[in-house]
């Protein structure tokens, strides 16, 4: 019995030792005393779980981080941090339905805990399951009203539906109603100097400053500023950087890593520096830092590029987009919290990858015997009534076959669910060229394209990075046009190339659209020797027109806001 109890003590003292160690980052010396704790006592369970959070943390020891939370589990199913960790574990990895089911069981034990209900949301928004992810979404705000971070996620999946925007725009109310407004007995009189001819202090925020989708669109812009004009702030929140987070950083005067500030530091930040006019890029995604802005430390605050929606902040003045994606008409500025200026041509600003990667001349259907399209959009954007339209054009062209890639489709689940939808129309597995990859904008990515003909645009959130990317490679791309700013992206971006005969206004054009093209090898190869060159050419590309467009915006606003303060 003694021998028990000093095994029982020292096995305590190894799990204390472990925690010490992991607190001060010597994780390889923790997991061993973890180990050691375990072997002493197999019932210390807190061991088990905070082992397999740590070797969670290296795909090399993954499989070891499942078994210890496993082995947790079968000792104690109701221990939630375990299963907590092990959802973790297979997000990083796209088991979307291994964590699914993780937080379920975590569900049934804690059923009021509305961080699980955001969580299962989350997941169902990322295998495109909309109709059941928006209910959690919704039952996890009923929780917890005042989470954030639940009702940026609600948003962000709306955008994937085909809900009108007059729906959106309540909710987006409703989040300034619930969040923003709250804060406005915070902001405070400005002491900037309302001098319509001085210098402007203008400050970009984003957690984007990285390989990113929106580092493609902002970088050039970045890079073109004028330091006589202006004097360029960029706020980085986000605690990664890259190659990419260095080179914007050379484009800044000041370079400020917010991630680690708290909303009151930084917006005692922002005033200290008298930032004229601070520019958002995150819109509701991931990252954003979007109750800064309801506290408006800045004289004007205007939205760009990171949301393809209307904030719903009042607090916001502006928002920066085009007359394609949302057209000059009342009954669409009315849908907007913010005033809406136009940029002349397309508000988006590419830059494509360093990294070069020639277009193949031949066409790959010319060497792989069959037609391939081709869709690289993330997975949520795929809807049911995109799906339908691609399902029917495969039925029409009994030859072709479509490339999607993805990173969800690592999920063994989520693959098999896409299948069984095309296989409701006799289109066989092998009809579909399924890629579930993790890569980046890099060179194998890029690479991947060549194996496609013709792209198609999702609906109804269209792509622009994919779109851009696929231009770039010398692909053309098929967009349908909805009513809303993110059905739109592709009309902007063809518009601007000149390229309406690539613009579909309904189902059935698309359709059209695609089938002639897919049978008229002559334009693909004229496309694919082109595009590239237009593309470099057009507005979409043109850095210094863009930049100069914005500043001019910028000022133009400054100047109304002196005359208004003067």
């Amino acid at each position: 019995m003694e021998t028990h109890r000093t095994d029982f003590n020292t096995a305590i003292d190894c799990y204390n030792l472990g925690n010490q160690l992991r607190e001060q980052g010597h994780t390889a010396q923790a997991i061993a005393y973890y180990q050691q704790a375990i072997a002493l006592n197999p019932y210390l369970l807190a061991a088990y779980n905070n082992l397999g959070s740590l070797l969670g943390n290296d795909p090399q020891t993954i499989p070891q981080a499942i078994h210890y939370l496993e082995t947790l589990l079968n000792l104690d199913p109701t221990y939630t941090k375990a299963l907590h960790n092990l959802a973790r574990i297979y997000l990083n990895h796209e088991q979307l339905t291994s964590a699914f089911n993780c937080y379920q069981q975590a569900l049934l034990i804690l059923p009021n805990d509305s961080k699980l209900y955001n969580s299962l949301g989350y997941i169902l928004t990322e295998q495109a399951r909309l109709d059941q992810a928006i209910p959690y979404f919704k039952k996890a705000l009923t929780l917890t009203p005042t989470s954030v971070i639940t009702h940026n996620n609600l948003l962000m999946a709306l955008h994937y539906t085909d809900y009108p925007q007059s729906t959106l725009f309540k909710e987006y109310q409703q989040f300034d109603k619930q969040h923003a407004l709250p804060l406005a007995p915070l902001i405070k009189p400005h002491t900037n100097s309302p001098d319509p001819q001085r210098r402007l202090k203008i400050a970009y925020l984003s957690p984007d400053f990285r390989r990113h989708a929106i580092a493609y669109f902002i970088k050039a812009i970045l890079a073109h500023h004028n330091h006589q004009h202006f004097e360029l702030f960029c706020y980085y929140n986000h605690p990664d950087s890259d190659d990419f987070t260095q080179e914007i950083q050379t484009y800044a005067d000041h370079w400020i890593n917010c991630y680690s500030l708290s909303d009151q530091d930084l917006v005692q930040h922002l005033r200290d520096q008298r930032i004229d006019l601070l520019i958002d890029l995150a819109g509701h995604g991931a990252g954003n830092r979007s109750l800064i802005f309801a506290q408006k430390p800045a004289p004007l605050q205007i939205a760009y590029l990171g949301y393809s929606n209307t904030t719903g902040l009042t607090a916001m003045d502006s928002r920066i987009t085009d007359e394609h994606t949302d057209p000059s008409d009342p009954a669409v500025d009315a849908l907007s919290s913010e005033t809406l200026i136009r940029l002349p041509n397309t508000y988006f600003c590419y830059s494509p990858p360093k990294e070069f990667v020639p277009i193949q001349p031949q066409l790959p259907c010319q060497h792989q015997n069959h037609l391939t399209f081709g869709s690289f959009n993330n997975y949520p954007k795929l809807s049911p009534q995109i799906l339908h339209i691609w399902a029917q054009l495969l039925q029409q062209l009994p030859t072709a076959k479509l490339l999607i890639k993805a990173k969800q489709l690592a999920d063994l689940q989520t693959k098999t669910a896409l299948l069984h939808h095309f296989a409701r129309f006799n289109l066989p597995p092998e009809r579909l060229i399924l890629i579930p990859s993790f890569i980046p904008s890099t060179i194998d990515n890029l690479k991947t394209y060549s194996m496609v003909d013709i792209a198609l645009d999702s609906y109804p959130y269209n792509g622009a990075t994919t779109t851009c990317e696929s231009l770039w490679m010398g692909i053309p791309v098929i967009t349908l046009v909805g009513e809303r700013h993110v059905s739109r992206m592709g009309l902007s971006l063809l518009s601007t190339l000149k390229l309406p005969q690539l613009i579909a206004h309904s189902p059935a054009e698309y359709i059209q659209i695609a089938k002639q093209l897919a049978l008229d090898f002559s334009t693909l190869q004229t496309l694919r020797t082109t595009l590239r060159t237009n593309l470099q050419n057009s507005p979409i590309m043109d850095a210094s027109t863009t930049t100069q467009q914005l500043e001019h915006t910028y000022q133009t606003l400054w100047q109304q806001w002196c005359a208004s303060h003067s």
